[in-house]
């Protein structure tokens, strides 16, 4: 009840379902996918690696899916080589607006580049540097006695001793 398509371009074989029962609609799915296994084979492998197939890589190859899913859903379909370091800043602050520049980069550019980046060790894409946004860098202060008093009665006396231990 449902169609597959199953042909040849340029050497390499396609086989596929189509998901549907109709005849039309297979075609056209038959179709599309032809068309992508032309563009694969006269532009290379970058002009039909959409960054869903990246991430696909990606997780095949065992990597961290930390934060991924909210990049896969704002990229989905989006081509890897339409995705330039600009772009990517942007989107970080498209999706994190209220967020501090850590979070964006974090989130959001740091999962793009890592995905696109892996696709580009396996030689699909060209890798991609993005500058990340600046992060202000808070100094903390140095403890004093008082904070080491106060720790000791709070935690097991090995580890108030530990403490103490280092602060002198």
């Amino acid at each position: 009840e449902v169609y597959h398509y199953r042909g040849t371009v340029a050497g390499q074989r396609l086989r596929g379902s189509t998901g549907t029962a109709s005849k039309e609609i297979a075609q056209q799915i038959a179709a599309r996918e032809e068309a992508r296994a032309w563009r694969r084979d006269l532009h290379g492998p970058e002009a039909v690696l959409t960054f869903a197939d990246a991430a696909v890589l990606y997780r095949s190859a065992g990597k961290s899916t930390r934060f991924l899913e909210r990049v896969e859903d704002h990229l989905k379909d989006t081509l890897v080589n339409k995705i330039k370091p600009g772009t990517v800043r942007q989107i970080a602050v498209e999706m994190y607006p209220n967020a501090s520049n850590a979070t964006r980069n974090r989130q959001a550019i740091v999962p793009i580049q890592a995905v696109i980046n892996n696709a580009a060790e396996m030689e699909l894409c060209a890798f991609l540097r993005v500058r990340r946004f600046k992060v202000d860098k808070k100094i903390k202060g140095i403890f004093t006695i008082e904070w080491v008093d106060a720790f000791m009665g709070h935690a097991n006396p090995k580890l108030g001793a530990l403490a103490l231990f280092m602060f002198v």
